[in-house]
Protein backbone atom coordinates (compact mmCIF):
# COMPACT_ATOMS: atom_id res chain seq x y z
CA UNK A 1 0.00 0.00 0.00
CA UNK A 2 1.60 3.15 -1.18
CA UNK A 3 2.40 5.73 2.10
CA UNK A 4 0.49 8.91 2.16
CA UNK A 5 2.73 12.47 2.65
CA UNK A 6 0.24 15.16 3.68
CA UNK A 7 1.14 18.63 1.80
CA UNK A 8 -0.46 21.52 3.04
CA UNK A 9 -2.17 24.10 0.60
CA UNK A 10 -2.81 27.25 3.02
CA UNK A 11 -4.86 29.46 0.86
CA UNK A 12 -7.68 32.25 1.34
CA UNK A 13 -10.64 30.86 -0.27
CA UNK A 14 -12.29 33.95 -1.63
CA UNK A 15 -9.49 35.10 -3.89
CA UNK A 16 -9.86 34.17 -7.35
CA UNK A 17 -6.19 32.36 -6.83
CA UNK A 18 -7.47 30.41 -4.33
CA UNK A 19 -10.69 29.12 -6.05
CA UNK A 20 -8.65 28.16 -8.42
CA UNK A 21 -5.98 26.06 -6.57
CA UNK A 22 -8.82 24.90 -5.01
CA UNK A 23 -10.98 23.64 -8.35
CA UNK A 24 -7.73 22.44 -10.06
CA UNK A 25 -6.12 20.55 -6.71
CA UNK A 26 -7.50 16.67 -7.47
CA UNK A 27 -7.22 17.12 -11.60
CA UNK A 28 -3.75 17.71 -10.73
CA UNK A 29 -3.06 14.90 -8.66
CA UNK A 30 -5.01 12.57 -10.98
CA UNK A 31 -2.56 14.10 -13.91
CA UNK A 32 0.52 13.29 -12.25
CA UNK A 33 -0.42 9.94 -11.44
CA UNK A 34 -1.65 9.04 -14.73
CA UNK A 35 1.40 9.76 -16.15
CA UNK A 36 3.34 8.45 -13.27
CA UNK A 37 2.04 5.11 -12.51
CA UNK A 38 4.88 3.62 -10.53
CA UNK A 39 5.34 6.23 -8.19
CA UNK A 40 4.23 4.79 -4.62
CA UNK A 41 3.92 7.64 -2.50
CA UNK A 42 0.32 9.54 -2.79
CA UNK A 43 -0.02 12.99 -1.75
CA UNK A 44 -2.83 14.04 0.60
CA UNK A 45 -3.54 17.62 -0.09
CA UNK A 46 -5.08 19.36 3.07
CA UNK A 47 -6.39 22.98 2.30
CA UNK A 48 -6.87 25.06 5.14
CA UNK A 49 -8.56 28.95 4.88
CA UNK A 50 -5.75 31.51 5.99
CA UNK A 51 -8.97 33.97 5.78
CA UNK A 52 -6.67 36.17 4.63
CA UNK A 53 -5.03 36.70 8.16
CA UNK A 54 -1.34 36.61 9.08
CA UNK A 55 -2.29 34.81 12.33
CA UNK A 56 -4.81 32.62 11.13
CA UNK A 57 -2.19 31.51 8.04
CA UNK A 58 0.61 30.92 10.68
CA UNK A 59 -1.45 29.12 13.57
CA UNK A 60 -3.31 26.89 10.64
CA UNK A 61 0.71 25.89 9.16
CA UNK A 62 1.79 25.49 12.49
CA UNK A 63 -0.80 23.11 13.82
CA UNK A 64 -0.70 20.93 10.42
CA UNK A 65 3.19 20.87 10.83
CA UNK A 66 3.02 19.86 14.63
CA UNK A 67 -0.42 17.60 14.27
CA UNK A 68 -0.17 16.63 10.95
CA UNK A 69 3.38 16.51 9.62
CA UNK A 70 2.85 17.83 6.45
CA UNK A 71 5.78 17.62 4.22
CA UNK A 72 5.18 21.14 2.35
CA UNK A 73 3.57 24.06 3.01
CA UNK A 74 1.98 25.41 -0.75
CA UNK A 75 0.47 28.90 -0.86
CA UNK A 76 0.91 31.88 1.94
CA UNK A 77 -0.79 34.12 -0.54
CA UNK A 78 0.26 37.24 0.47
CA UNK A 79 4.16 38.76 1.38
CA UNK A 80 3.00 39.04 5.50
CA UNK A 81 1.64 35.88 5.71
CA UNK A 82 4.65 34.04 3.49
CA UNK A 83 7.02 35.96 6.22
CA UNK A 84 5.71 34.53 9.18
CA UNK A 85 4.84 30.71 7.89
CA UNK A 86 8.62 30.74 6.23
CA UNK A 87 9.69 31.23 9.95
CA UNK A 88 8.00 28.35 11.28
CA UNK A 89 8.69 26.29 7.99
CA UNK A 90 12.84 26.92 8.62
CA UNK A 91 12.37 26.00 12.19
CA UNK A 92 10.13 22.51 11.83
CA UNK A 93 12.40 21.82 8.52
CA UNK A 94 9.24 22.25 6.29
CA UNK A 95 9.79 23.66 3.16
CA UNK A 96 7.04 26.87 1.99
CA UNK A 97 6.20 27.30 -1.75
CA UNK A 98 4.51 30.58 -2.62
CA UNK A 99 2.89 31.21 -5.69
CA UNK A 100 2.16 34.87 -4.72
CA UNK A 101 4.46 36.27 -2.09
CA UNK A 102 6.09 39.05 -3.76
CA UNK A 103 7.88 41.17 -1.48
CA UNK A 104 11.38 41.25 -2.02
CA UNK A 105 12.44 41.14 1.22
CA UNK A 106 11.49 37.52 0.80
CA UNK A 107 14.29 36.17 0.03
CA UNK A 108 14.81 32.37 -1.22
CA UNK A 109 18.39 33.01 -0.08
CA UNK A 110 18.19 33.83 3.19
CA UNK A 111 16.81 29.79 4.11
CA UNK A 112 16.34 26.76 2.09
CA UNK A 113 13.06 26.03 2.97
CA UNK A 114 11.69 29.38 0.66
CA UNK A 115 10.52 28.80 -3.16
CA UNK A 116 8.90 31.27 -4.64
CA UNK A 117 7.33 30.64 -8.06
CA UNK A 118 7.07 34.13 -9.00
CA UNK A 119 9.05 37.06 -9.59
CA UNK A 120 9.74 39.86 -7.08
CA UNK A 121 7.97 42.98 -6.91
CA UNK A 122 11.23 44.41 -7.53
CA UNK A 123 11.19 43.13 -11.02
CA UNK A 124 8.48 45.66 -11.73
CA UNK A 125 10.75 48.55 -11.17
CA UNK A 126 12.64 48.90 -14.27
CA UNK A 127 9.25 49.53 -15.47
CA UNK A 128 8.88 52.21 -13.71
CA UNK A 129 11.80 54.15 -14.48
CA UNK A 130 10.83 53.76 -18.40
CA UNK A 131 8.27 55.10 -17.77
CA UNK A 132 9.63 58.41 -15.68
CA UNK A 133 11.68 58.43 -18.43
CA UNK A 134 9.78 58.50 -21.36
CA UNK A 135 7.94 61.48 -19.67
CA UNK A 136 11.39 63.03 -19.35
CA UNK A 137 10.32 63.49 -15.51
CA UNK A 138 13.81 64.47 -13.61
CA UNK A 139 12.45 64.30 -10.29
CA UNK A 140 9.92 61.87 -8.54
CA UNK A 141 8.19 61.31 -5.02
CA UNK A 142 7.62 57.78 -4.05
CA UNK A 143 4.53 57.80 -2.71
CA UNK A 144 4.01 53.85 -0.58
CA UNK A 145 2.64 52.33 1.91
CA UNK A 146 4.64 52.18 5.51
CA UNK A 147 4.59 48.39 6.04
CA UNK A 148 7.45 46.38 5.33
CA UNK A 149 6.71 45.64 1.93
CA UNK A 150 6.38 48.96 0.86
CA UNK A 151 9.60 50.13 2.56
CA UNK A 152 11.01 46.67 0.72
CA UNK A 153 10.53 47.85 -2.54
CA UNK A 154 11.86 51.75 -2.06
CA UNK A 155 15.53 50.64 -2.38
CA UNK A 156 15.14 49.50 -5.85
CA UNK A 157 12.62 51.64 -6.81
CA UNK A 158 15.88 54.51 -5.64
CA UNK A 159 18.34 52.67 -8.07
CA UNK A 160 15.97 52.22 -10.58
CA UNK A 161 15.63 55.69 -10.64
CA UNK A 162 19.28 56.95 -10.51
CA UNK A 163 19.90 55.00 -13.62
CA UNK A 164 17.50 57.39 -15.29
CA UNK A 165 19.24 60.45 -14.10
CA UNK A 166 16.15 60.97 -11.76
CA UNK A 167 16.41 62.51 -8.31
CA UNK A 168 14.33 61.55 -5.67
CA UNK A 169 14.00 64.11 -2.71
CA UNK A 170 15.36 62.69 0.75
CA UNK A 171 12.09 63.35 2.30
CA UNK A 172 9.74 60.37 3.06
CA UNK A 173 6.61 60.49 1.89
CA UNK A 174 4.31 57.48 2.86
CA UNK A 175 0.70 55.73 3.35
CA UNK A 176 0.33 54.34 7.38
CA UNK A 177 -1.25 51.10 6.54
CA UNK A 178 -5.00 51.40 8.48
Amino acid sequence: MAKLKPFLLLLFFFTVCGEYTSASKDEACRDFYAKYTNYQTKLSLVFRDSENDTVVAASEALDLMKNEQVHAIIGPQTSSQAKFVIELGAKANVPIISFSATSPSLSPTNTNFFIRTTHDDSFQVKALAAIVKAYGWKNVIPIHEDSEYGNGLIPYLMDAFQEVNTRVPLCECHFTKI
